[in-house]
């Protein structure tokens, strides 16, 4: 860039006039600096014009310049005419005025900077110099000017004084120019008399921290006379900006699955604010979810600290704070949103573990009689539910619906196989997907729809009973059996003897819930042979149902004859693991009478342990109904037979319980045990336990023992110590023990002991050679080893360890000569030796 020459350029007008004007142009390559216009007119008038611009045409490519611009701080006093670019107040102005202005240089292709002064003069003068290329004999105190002021003081706070001395002490006058940087305009003023600079609009560090002011002084009487000097205000900062987000939210997805310490996203703050006013720490706010996440301070990236269950939190709404670092703190929020996307981690739960289901049997078919519901906490088709039936206890009687899990039947239920089991699968559509299964039961209600109907023994007779005259009261004389196909209360049934007008038959009684018939008083056949009653079955159904039978008894001989079993006493072997249910042996008893019909029951046993099943003609089956205990050996059975005329006989049956040999087990027995190695024979080691769960022989138990150092007695199981010990020949001794019954075959256990032998001091330490000899010169050095002796123990620990020592046997031998390290064995020279005084 060229230098600039800085020119002055003064107007003496009156009126309307732009002589002169034209050069504004032609010196803009000269920057410049101060146009002073003096006007013949005190005051100027809105009518009239105050200079006009002289016109160019800008696209004349010899001119240097364009059109002057009048600058924001000049048009709220004139106005210019667009046409013929007159100028004039707005208002009456008796003051001078400064009008700001810009130029553009076509040579420099920069703006230029200048101020047009329309002064108030009554002087008729017209003159234009030029200033003086002279050294100005005005001077500043300082080459420049630099100043700092806080961006927040007052209005009218005074920024600097500037001060300029003149040779010839002449008047001088103070001006400042308008800025180049426009953000610095009209933020300062100037006395023009004293020259202090100071505050006419608030300042603001974050729109510009530095104003450069360019100063110029005047002689009062000739302003052709002038310096300038640059004055540089540096605006401190004040902590006046809080932080702001350069968005006011922020929104990320994040998997459920993520690692903790996986990036979310990043957040970003500015704070106008200069140095630690305008450093920023961020923060999360508390709230749900606040736990799962955390804000790295510095740079503001957000990472989760937790493992994530989207099903337990799904979308995280938090404020983030940052927050300066000046006095006072400043903060801004914003918000943030985080959704937690779905993985397909969950199972599918049903609404309940177990599924009652009740339906009666008379359902319309086909009927939905159940909603198995499942629910997925995940979401989209990870969530979504199929049903399906994976075992049901029936086929094709139900159907489930595969989205919906409601469950009909369609087909009509049988009370009788009621409860019915399903097992059902709840399966989710996820990419692996997940299922459970729940289990069903279906009870199928009895609807009383039947009525009891009673079994006729004989089709030919109908219901007859035949009993011996002399029967005694209260004997049960015979049975009436009704069934009812129903279920449950609907098919009990009770019986009952309904009166006759006719009959009382007060000699019969019937047990209302097992049919039995007895007699309530002895009969007499010479009195009545033949009786007739009707009997009711009844259901306990709601509303009851019933039928009833005819019933003839017919009164016969006396019977005298007892049933008589082939042996008074049966002999019965059986193993003790005979399974239950097993059938053991058949009986049959006999009575003379002739159509004797007998009736077999147990009279007598252990723990029900057995049952019995008449056959009738052909007696009765006598099975296993528990299994035997391990202390069961012997035991009687008694079984008896009755006839109609309630004669009975009697047998017994000797049960013989064989016992099944089982091994002996040891019990709480330790796998090691330390004695001292120096335990005398018979030193007791430890008892060894076991059990058998059998009995007799097969619970008799001996033990054993292979070993040669060790007993043991074969009844109580004590271990001795048989032979005396040696830890340093051998200090573990792995011993096997054997226990076993005396049954047939024996049966035996066997397990591992291992005894430890602890040290005893019971060996002198042993030198690896029974004389040493050496030979050495007798001018060795004192203090020089010669000999290492070396001596072994056999013993272990603080018994094994050897000191040595010397022993004087020789009279002639001075111990003093010679020095024994007690640890390493290691003999040294201690005094000078003496050949010819001793020689060995």
């Amino acid at each position: 860039m060229l230098p600039y020459i800085l020119f002055f350029i003064l107007f003496y007008i009156t009126g309307i006039s732009g002589n002169g004007l034209d050069k504004i142009c032609n010196i803009c390559q000269n920057s410049p600096s101060e146009i002073l216009l003096i006007s013949g007119e005190k005051c100027f008038k809105p009518t009239n014009n105050i200079f006009i611009w002289p016109q160019f045409n800008e696209n004349n490519d010899d001119k240097l310049c364009s059109y002057p611009t009048f600058l924001s701080g000049a048009t709220k006093k004139i106005r210019l005419d667009a046409e013929n670019f007159g100028v004039t107040v707005r208002k009456k102005e008796c003051q001078d005025i400064i009008l700001p202005f810009k130029v553009f240089c076509k040579q420099t292709n920069v703006w230029s900077f200048g101020t047009l002064r329309v002064k108030v003069d009554s002087r008729k003068k017209r003159w234009l110099r030029r200033r003086n290329h002279k050294v100005s004999p005005i001077h500043f105190l300082q080459d420049r000017y630099v100043t700092e002021i806080a961006e927040n003081v007052p209005i009218k706070t005074i920024v600097a004084k500037i001060s300029a001395t003149h040779e010839r002490n002449q008047p001088l006058y103070y001006s400042m120019l308008a800025p180049e940087d426009s953000r610095s305009s009209d933020l300062f003023s100037m006395d023009t008399t004293n020259g202090e600079i100071s505050v006419s609009k608030a300042l603001d560090r974050e729109t510009l921290a530095k104003h450069v002011l360019k100063v110029t002084v005047y002689e009062r009487l000739d302003p052709s006379v002038s310096t300038s000097t640059t004055v540089i205000v540096n605006v401190l900062d004040v902590q006046d900006n809080s932080p702001v987000f350069e968005k006011n939210s922020y929104y990320a997805e994040i998997r459920e699955d993520a690692l903790v310490e996986t990036t979310v996203l990043s957040i970003f703050a500015r704070d106008l604010d200069d140095g630690i006013n305008g450093e920023i720490e961020y923060s999360l706010a508390e709230g749900p979810g606040s736990d799962l996440i955390k804000i790295n301070s510095i740079s503001g990236v957000i990472s989760t600290q937790k493992l994530l269950d989207r099903e337990k939190l799904s979308f995280i709404r938090l404020n983030v704070i940052a927050t300066d670092k000046g006095v006072p703190q400043m903060s801004s929020q914003a918000l943030i949103e985080i959704t937690v996307t779905d993985v397909n981690d969950n199972v599918p739960e049903f609404e309940q573990k177990f599924y009652n289901i009740t339906v009666f049997e008379n359902v319309t078919i086909p009927s939905i009689i159940a909603k198995i519901i499942a629910f997925d906490a995940d979401s989209g088709a990870n969530g979504k539910v199929h049903y399906s039936i994976v075992t049901t206890s029936t086929t094709d009687l139900f159907y489930l619906d595969y989205n919906t899990g409601e469950l009909s039947i369609r087909q009509i239920p049988q009370p009788r196989q009621s409860p019915l089991s399903l097992l059902i699968r709840a399966k989710d559509e996820g990419q692996p997907s997940h299922s459970s299964t729940v289990h069903c039961q279906v009870n199928i209600i009895d609807v009383n729809d039947h009525s009891p109907t009673f079994i006729v023994n004989n089709e030919n007779d109908g219901h007859v009973i035949h009993i011996e005259e002399n029967i005694s009261k209260g004997k049960e004389i015979g049975r009436l059996y009704a069934i009812d196909e129903d279920f449950g209360k609907n098919g009990e049934i009770n019986y009952e003897i309904l009166k006759d007008n006719d009959e009382n038959n007060e000699e019969f009684i019937i047990d209302s819930l097992t049919g039995a018939l007895k007699t309530t008083v002895k009969l007499d056949r010479e009195k009545k042979e033949k009786y007739k009653l009707t009997i009711m079955a009844k259901d306990n159904g709601n509303p009851s149902l019933n039928s009833t039978a005819d019933l003839t008894i017919i009164i016969k001989d006396l019977n005298d004859n007892s049933p008589i079993f082939e042996h008074e006493v049966y002999n019965l072997t059986l193993s003790e693991n005979t399974p239950r249910g097993k059938k053991l042996m058949q009986i049959v008893a006999k009575d003379a009478d002739s159509d004797s019909k007998l009736f077999y029951k147990i009279e007598d046993m252990p723990r029900k342990l057995f049952a019995l099943v008449n056959l009738g003609e052909q007696g009765a089956i006598l099975s296993l109904a528990q299994e035997f205990m391990p202390l069961d050996q012997e035991m009687d059975v008694i079984i008896s037979a009755t006839d109609q005329g309630g004669l009975q006989g009697r047998c017994v049956i000797h049960i013989r319980i064989d016992d099944v040999n089982s091994p002996p087990m040891f019990i709480e027995n330790p796998v090691s045990v330390r004695i001292p190695e120096n335990s005398p024979i018979g030193f007791h080691v430890l008892k060894m336990r076991a059990e058998d769960s059998d009995h007799d022989e097969n619970a008799k138990l001996k033990f054993n023992i292979d070993s040669d150092k060790f007993a043991i007695n074969p009844n109580s199981g004590l271990i001795t110590v048989a032979k005396l010990l040696d830890r340093e020949e051998q200090s573990l001794y792995a011993v096997s023990i054997e226990v076993s019954d005396s049954g047939e075959p024996s049966m035996s256990s066997s397990t591992v002991l291992e005894i430890l032998l602890d040290d005893a001091n019971d060996n002198a330490p042993e030198f690896t050679e029974a004389t040493y000899e050496v030979r050495i010169n007798e001018n060795i050095a004192v203090g020089t080893s010669f000999l290492q002796l070396k001596a072994f123990d056999s013993d272990e620990g603080s018994n094994g360890i050897v000191n040595y020592f010397l022993n004087e046997t020789d009279a002639t031998v001075e111990l003093d000569h010679f020095r024994l390290d007690q640890t390493s064995g290691i003999l040294r020279v201690n005094r000078p030796l003496d050949r010819e005084k001793i020689e060995s």
